[in-house]
Formats: structure tokens, C-alpha cells, sequence
């Protein structure tokens, strides 16, 4: 039986989760292959860290750990390089999102795999989520007629409860902006899976100070806490999108609503595996089918069915994609690709313009012209 090497780049956070992702590949699935955490690349060494069988502060080493998948989950200032040395050794990469924290560095890496058979993929978890997944197949089947409006919510409360100070999202130069970088490229990729293609975004952010209580405009700070989007769409749909970590809500983390001309869709997190359609008489209907088209099908061998926490699934199956990938020789269409993570990093490119423009609209670049242009 196969078995693959893994090799993750930074143990925070997401480092740790992605880790367990790959560990539960052995209870979760059947057993078509065998994943082996071949090395950690981290800052420090630790020595109660039994889950890797190599440890290494020195990236080139980690690279030289014979790998069969490369998984980035470093800070996004990081991502360039240590991608951009994994590509040079044709090694096939998974990068927790932004891609980059620099739009002139996210097109070039677009460009470096264009050519290439290595497997790329960005870790867009929310296209794994079942609901949204329902809501693209039902709108395809015109179930709601033509779409004309959204609204679209992701809330957290997590800039309320700890210090910014130090923290690595908070500082542009490391990030590449706020609650737009860090929630709005969930956001703004998945409209992009569900509607269509974005022409124009005009936005109003705000920042908060924890230590005089006080709220500025991100003219004063570039990293966002809350931002409000208003989007029109290539398909002559409009919608708004609210982005925030100052959301201390008894609603749930992400709630869309979809309008159209022949009913709408409702859909919220805390019940992210299924939709409810309604239909121009004010009928509703639950759908619950991942058997609607060839993406949903896939999404649903990615699923796991062990009992795991809501938050922790998509991410398992977003990794069971790339295994799959990898395993099998074969890219799935509709996976976020580096070149899907850049369409939507335009998209935020265009928002923090719009920011300092004190929301003016700005024209979303398309991805087939910047790489024209560069």
C-alpha cells in the first residue's frame, strides 16, 4: 500500500490543526493509502512533539525529507518563498490561505505552476462546506430562477477577547491586511464558487483599540477588525458581504441569504449541511443532496463520517482532497487552485483601495489581466 510523506511548515495554530487532519486520514477513511507526518519545519524544536519523525528549524533540510506533499501554514509574508522553494524541487503544495501577502508575489507563483504537473491547492475550506456546496447546485438547476441579490456574514469575536498586541495578523507587512485578508478571502472565493466572477467592490472598514476603547478608520491602521462590502457582480448581481472579529453574536459565525427571481435560499453555520429554498408561493423545502453535480459527489467521499467538531470538518476534507489528488493523479475540478486563491486575492486588492477611498467603488481586476500585464 502507498504510503505518503507529509511535511508541514509551521506549527501555530493552523499548523496544529492540519496535522490532526492528516492523522485522522488513518480512522476516518478507508484504507486506499497511508499518510506518514514525515517533518516539521518550526521555529523552535520541541521535544514533546512525537507526531512528526523529524523536527528541523532549517527549511532546506525540511524540503530534503523525501516529500510527497509540502503543506505551508507559516504567516502569509512567509508563503512566497517557502512555496517558491518547494515548486523548484517539483514537490506538490498545500497553502493555508492568502496565498501571498502581495498580490506582484501571488501572480508569479500562479505562473510558476502553470506549466507544471505538480498539485497546487490553497486551503479555501469553505468550499468544503456541504451547504455551500447545495446552494451552487441548486441555483445551477434554476431552482430560484435568476439570482439578483445576496448578503453574506462571517462574524467572529476573537479581536474582543485577546490582545492584538504582537500578533502577527495585525501587522500588514506580515498579513497583508485585517478581517479582509484573514475572513474576507473565505468570503469573497466563496461568492465567487456559488455567483460568479465580482466587477466592482466598494467598502467601509473600521479598527478598534482595546486600550482607550476607541474605534478608527483604517486610515490609521491598515489591518481592518469589521468591514462592510458592497459588491456588484459580472452577472449584474448585488450583494453585501459584513466581515468582522468585534462580533460578540448570539447569531451564527456566517449566515447567506441568496434572492432571486423565482425564490431564495437560506443558509447559517449551524446548519452548514444543508439549505432551505423557497419558492415563489412561500413555500420552503430542506435540501440536504451532495449527489447534484460531479463537485458535490467528490465533496461527499472528502466528508468525513466520524464525529468530528464543525469547525475541524471542512478542513479534513479539503486535505482529503489533495491526498485523493495526489493519490489518484488526477485534479478535481472545482478544488481552490493558486490560480483560484489569486482571482479572489483581487478582489481584496480592490476592497483595501476602496477602503482608503473612504468606500469610492473600485474596479475588480480580473485574473486574466494581470497576468497579461505582468
Amino acid at each position: 500500500m502507498k504510503t505518503y510523506n507529509i511535511g508541514v511548515s509551521g506549527y501555530g495554530l493552523m499548523g496544529k490543526v492540519h496535522s490532526q487532519c492528516y492523522l485522522l486520514q488513518l480512522s476516518n477513511y478507508p484504507q486506499d493509502f497511508l499518510v506518514n507526518l514525515a517533518s516539521l519545519n518550526t521555529k523552535e524544536l520541541t521535544s514533546d512533539n512525537h507526531l512528526f519523525k523529524t523536527q528541523t528549524t532549517s527549511f532546506d533540510e525540511f524540503l530534503s525529507n523525501n516529500l510527497d506533499l509540502v503543506d505551508i501554514c507559516t504567516p502569509n509574508a512567509t508563503h512566497y518563498k517557502q512555496v517558491q522553494q518547494a515548486l523548484r524541487k517539483n514537490l506538490n503544495v498545500y497553502c493555508e490561505k492568502p496565498l501571498c501577502s502581495t498580490i506582484e508575489e501571488s501572480i508569479s507563483l500562479v505562473k510558476q505552476v502553470s506549466n507544471s504537473s505538480v498539485l497546487n491547492q490553497v486551503a479555501l475550506v469553505y468550499r468544503f462546506i456541504p451547504a455551500f456546496s447545495i446552494v451552487r447546485d441548486v441555483i445551477a438547476l434554476g431552482q430560484i430562477g435568476t439570482p439578483l441579490h445576496f448578503s453574506f456574514t462571517l462574524r467572529h469575536a476573537s479581536y474582543l477577547h485577546r490582545p492584538k498586541n504582537n500578533e502577527w495578523r495585525t501587522d500588514k507587512t506580515q498579513s497583508g491586511g485585517g478581517v479582509i485578508v484573514d475572513l474576507g478571502i473565505h468570503a469573497f472565493d466563496i461568492i465567487r464558487f456559488m455567483l460568479g466572477e465580482f466587477s466592482t467592490i466598494s467598502v467601509n472598514s473600521l479598527t478598534y483599540s482595546q486600550d482607550n476603547e476607541t474605534v478608527n478608520t483604517t486610515a490609521n491602521n491598515e489591518c481592518d477588525d469589521y468591514s462592510s462590502c458592497y459588491c456588484t457582480l459580472m452577472n449584474h448581481i448585488f450583494g453585501t458581504i459584513e466581515l468582522s472579529k468585534l462580533c460578540q453574536s448570539t447569531q451564527p459565525e456566517w449566515v447567506l441569504e441568496i434572492f432571486g427571481s423565482k425564490g431564495s435560499i437560506y443558509a447559517d453555520a449551524n446548519a452548514s449541511n444543508e439549505i432551505r429554498v423557497t419558492n415563489s408561493s412561500n413555500s420552503t423545502t430542506t435540501v440536504r443532496d451532495l449527489t447534484l453535480s460531479t463537485y458535490s459527489k467528490n465533496l461527499k467521499s472528502w466528508l468525513s463520517s466520524f464525529p468530528v467538531a464543525r469547525e475541524v470538518a471542512p478542513h479534513i476534507a479539503s486535505i482529503r482532497s489533495v491526498l485523493s489528488s495526489i493519490h489518484l493523479n488526477q485534479r478535481f475540478d472545482g478544488v481552490p487552485t493558486f490560480y483560484e486563491a489569486l482571482a479572489s486575492q483581487l478582489i481584496i486588492e480592490a476592497g483595501l483601495k476602496s477602503s482608503k477611498a473612504n468606500g469610492n467603488p473600485i474596479h475588480v481586476q480580473q485574473i486574466e489581466e494581470v497576468l497579461d500585464d505582468k
